[in-house]
C-alpha cells in the first residue's frame, strides 16, 4: 500500500525555483500576499455588509460559519468537512473506537428513540436494559420524536457522569426508571463466528488503533474452532489458510486499502460488487474553540499501482456515491458505476504478483462478482411498504421483540415456521393498517425470512448470533463458502478462478510466501 501525499511536488519545485531565480521568487511572493489580504478585506466586507444590512437577522458568528461550509463545498470533496466542538467525540470514536457512555444501540422507531443493542460488559448491560426497550425520557424530559442524534448527544458524556433514563418495556405497565452512570465503551468493531465446521466468518466494522490485535484474536480463535478458511467482509493476520473477503458498495476507505492488497498479493478472493472508490486520505487538524477540520491531504493505492479513489461527480454527496456502485454488471472488464461515477468507459487492467488481471479505475472490482440484489417481486414488496410509511427493518424488529416475549423458550436453531410468516403478515395488514396483497407478500418470502431471522435472533440472542444466522441466507457468503469447500489452500481458491494460478504461485514459492503488505 502505498500512500501519496502530492503536497510535496509543488514544494520541492518552489525550493528549485528559488535557488535559480534569486529575488524574484520573494517579489512574486509578496505581490501574491498582497493578493491574499485584498481577498480577505474582501471577505470581511461581504461579512459585514450582510451582518449589517441583510433583510433578514443573522447570527455573525453563524455567517463565518456558511463562508467555512461553501468553501469546503466547493473543493467538491465530501471527505473534507469541518467538525464542530459539540461533535468531536466522534474523532475519538473513530481513532480509537471509544466513548463515554452507557454501551447501547440506538434507533428511531416510530415516535421512539428503540435500544437495538446492548454492548457486553457496559454500564447498560449491568442496570438490565433490554433489546427493544423504548427510551421515553432523559432527566425527565419526554423524548418522543427526537431524531438519533438528539438522543446521542444527550445519553453520551464523560465518564463518571450519571444520567437518568425513563424506560418503556414489553409487558411493564408504568415507564422503568435507571439512573446510569456513564463509563468508557469500547466498540466492538470485530465479530466473529463458525459459519461450520470448516469456515470460519469475521465481520470487520471498522479499522482503529486495536483493530490489527482484535483481528489476529479473533482469527486465531476461529482456527483453535477448526477453521480452515475464512471469510472475511472487508483484511499479515491470514497465514497461510485461504481467504474470500467479501466487499459490496459499502466497503470504503481502509477496506478497500486491505482488499486490494490481499488481491494484489494474491492472499485472498474477493466476492461481492465493487467497492465505493474512497481512497483518499484525511488529516484532522484542530481549530480554535474546540472545532477541527478534517482535510484531505493523500490518497491511496494497491501494491500493483491502482488508484483506490474513483474521480466522483462535483458535489456528490456520500449517499449518491454509495447508490452509484450498487447497479453493477457482471463482467468485471465492464463494470457501469452509475451516472456520478468516472466517465472512463474502459478500466485498466493491471497485475497481481502471480500475473492475475485486476482493474483500475477507482474502488476494487471483486474477482468473483455476486450481485446481492432485490428480486422484482421483493422490490414490490418493500415499495408497498415503503408507500405505508414503514420500514421493513424497523416492523421486523418490533415483530421480533413482541414474537420472542411470548416465546421465551425459543432456541438458537429456531426454524421460520409458515405460522410465524403469517403472523407476521397479520402484524404488517391488521395491527399496522399495511395495504398489502398475499402475493406481493409471497413473492418476498427470501426478504422477509432473512428480516426476520436476524431480528428474532438479534433480539433473542444478540447481534452475533443475529449476524451468524442472518449471513446463512446470504448469497455472498454462500458463494465464499462454496468456494472455500473446494480449496485446501490459498494456490487451489485463486486456481478456482485463474487456472494459472498454481503454477504461478509455485513459481513464486506459494503463497504464503509472498510479500506482506505494509
Amino acid at each position: 500500500m502505498n500512500s501519496v501525499n502530492q503536497s510535496w511536488v509543488p514544494a520541492m519545485a518552489v525550493a528549485l525555483v528559488a535557488l535559480g531565480s534569486g529575488g524574484w521568487l520573494l517579489q512574486r511572493g509578496g505581490a501574491s500576499q498582497e493578493g491574499v489580504v485584498a481577498s480577505l478585506r474582501t471577505v470581511e466586507e461581504v461579512h459585514r455588509l450582510v451582518s449589517d444590512r441583510y433583510v433578514e437577522e443573522i447570527d455573525p458568528a453563524e455567517l463565518y460559519r456558511m463562508a467555512i461550509d461553501g468553501m469546503l463545498r466547493e473543493l467538491g470533496d465530501p471527505n473534507t468537512v469541518f467538525i464542530d466542538a459539540k461533535n468531536t467525540d466522534e474523532i475519538e470514536i473513530t481513532t480509537n473506537s471509544t466513548y463515554g457512555g452507557l454501551g447501547i444501540r440506538i434507533q428511531r422507531v416510530g415516535d421512539w428513540i428503540t435500544v437495538m443493542g446492548v454492548l457486553p460488559n457496559t454500564p447498560a448491560e449491568r442496570q438490565g436494559l433490554m433489546t427493544g426497550d423504548l427510551i421515553v425520557s432523559v432527566e425527565g424530559e419526554s423524548i418522543r420524536g427526537w431524531t438519533d442524534t438528539q438522543a446521542v448527544e444527550r445519553l453520551r458524556g464523560p465518564k463518571g457522569e450519571p444520567v437518568t433514563i425513563g424506560i418503556g418495556r414489553l409487558g411493564v405497565r408504568e415507564p422503568l426508571e435507571f439512573t446510569i452512570v456513564r463509563d468508557e465503551i469500547q466498540v466492538e468493531i470485530i465479530k466473529a463466528f463458525m459459519v461450520n465446521e470448516e469456515v470460519g466468518y469475521v465481520r470487520l466494522e471498522g479499522f482503529s488503533r486495536a483493530a490489527r490485535q482484535d483481528l489476529a484474536r479473533a482469527v486465531e480463535g476461529l482456527r483453535e474452532h477448526g477453521g480452515s478458511g475464512l471469510v472475511i467482509p472487508t483484511a499479515d493476520a491470514f497465514v497461510d489458510m485461504p481467504v474470500v473477503v467479501l466487499v459490496n458498495q459499502y466497503s470504503a476507505s481502509a477496506s478497500e486499502i486491505v482488499a486490494g492488497a490481499l488481491q494484489d498479493h494474491d492472499r485472498g478472493l474477493i466476492v461481492g460488487t465493487p467497492t465505493f472508490g474512497k481512497g483518499s486520505v484525511q488529516t484532522v487538524y484542530s481549530l480554535p474553540g474546540g472545532h477541527h477540520l478534517k482535510l484531505t491531504t493523500a490518497g491511496w493505492f494497491t501494491p500493483s499501482g491502482r488508484s483506490i479513489n474513483r474521480k466522483w461527480e462535483h458535489g456528490a454527496t456520500l449517499e449518491q456515491l454509495a447508490a452509484a456502485t450498487a447497479g453493477v454488471g457482471t463482467d468485471p472488464a465492464a463494470v457501469a458505476f452509475g451516472e456520478v461515477a468516472s466517465d472512463s468507459a474502459e478500466l485498466e487492467v493491471f497485475r497481481t504478483d502471480a500475473g492475475r488481471p485486476v482493474y483500475g479505475g477507482g474502488g476494487i472490482t471483486p474477482d468473483v462478482l455476486v450481485p446481492d440484489t432485490l428480486t422484482l417481486g421483493e422490490r414490490k414488496f418493500v415499495a408497498a411498504v415503503g408507500e405505508g410509511g414503514f420500514s421493513l427493518a424497523q416492523l421486523a424488529f418490533r415483530f421480533a421483540i413482541q414474537w420472542t416475549a411470548d416465546h421465551p423458550e425459543v432456541q438458537r436453531d429456531f426454524q421460520l415456521t409458515p405460522e410465524m410468516r403469517q403472523a407476521f403478515y397479520e402484524m404488517l395488514t391488521a395491527e399496522e393498517g399495511l395495504e398489502l396483497q398475499n402475493e406481493v407478500y409471497d413473492e418476498a418470502q427470501t426478504l422477509v425470512n432473512r428480516r426476520l431471522v436476524y431480528q428474532i435472533a438479534n433480539a433473542a440472542f444478540g447481534e452475533v448470533e443475529a449476524l451468524r444466522r442472518g449471513q446463512q441466507l446470504d448469497p455472498q457468503l454462500a458463494e465464499a463458502v462454496r468456494l472455500l469447500s473446494q480449496a485446501d489452500s490459498p494456490e487451489d481458491l485463486l486456481g478456482l478462478v485463474w487456472p494459472a494460478a498454481d503454477e504461478s504461485l509455485t513459481e513464486m514459492g506459494g503463497a504464503g510466501e509472498v510479500q506482506s503488505f505494509r
